[in-house]
């Protein structure tokens, strides 16, 4: 899907389901370009019983990775699972639009955390995924052999992903979430799903 297009596909998805998700944005690239999120509602309840989770996508800049998003995004919309009280699915399914540098990392932003000229993208996601504390972040990347990578704090708190490989790279975003007290937070759990776009959906199943 072209960059252009994406904005219309979240506003799709807002028009259909107005109660459930509306359009938002994570921060500004250095060129004023919006990163806009499809943020659920249930995203700031944090005394909600369903399970807040924030799915990621393109911080290497690889437009596969962007293009992964999309098939996530037309799911949401036409897959009536997704509109499940037990989840509050948030979208930014593309965290770096000009896909002019590798955001991943490192983590978290140890300089010019404001007004950043040159990569703000990774101060924007940063704080605000802080400020969000979902339960759950996943990022997807399009990648030929599946596989799933746990950070510290979701292979001890979910017990599903006990036998998931280790997210080691703690200068990652996900690493870093996971690895300590962000922001004075608690650890975030976060989950790295590398597939193709024809097994995303069955491996988020």
């Amino acid at each position: 899907m072209p960059a252009d297009e994406k904005p219309a596909m979240l506003q799709a998805i807002c028009d259909a389901y107005p109660d459930l998700w509306t359009l938002s944005s994570c921060g500004l690239t250095p060129d004023r370009q919006s990163i806009p999120v499809l943020l659920n509602r249930n995203a700031y309840i944090h005394n909600t019983n369903a399970a807040r989770i924030l799915v990621i996508s393109g911080l290497s800049g690889k437009r596969a990775d962007s293009a992964l998003a999309d098939h996530l995004l037309q799911r949401i919309l036409a897959d009536p699972r997704y509109h499940s009280s037990n989840w509050a699915i948030s979208v930014i399914p593309d965290t770096n639009p000009s896909h002019r540098f590798d955001l991943s990392r490192p983590y978290p932003p140890d300089s010019g955390f404001f007004y950043d000229s040159e990569f703000p993208e990774m101060r924007y996601l940063w704080r605000y995924i802080c400020w969000q504390a979902p339960d759950l972040v996943i990022e997807i990347s399009e990648e030929t052999i599946t596989s799933i990578e746990s950070n510290n704090a979701a292979s001890q708190v979910m017990p599903s992903l006990a036998n998931t490989l280790r997210l080691l790279d703690e200068n990652t975003l996900l690493g870093a979430l996971g690895a300590g007290h962000p922001d004075e937070l608690n650890p975030i759990c976060g989950v790295r799903l590398t597939c193709q776009p024809d097994t995303l959906i069955s491996q988020l199943d």
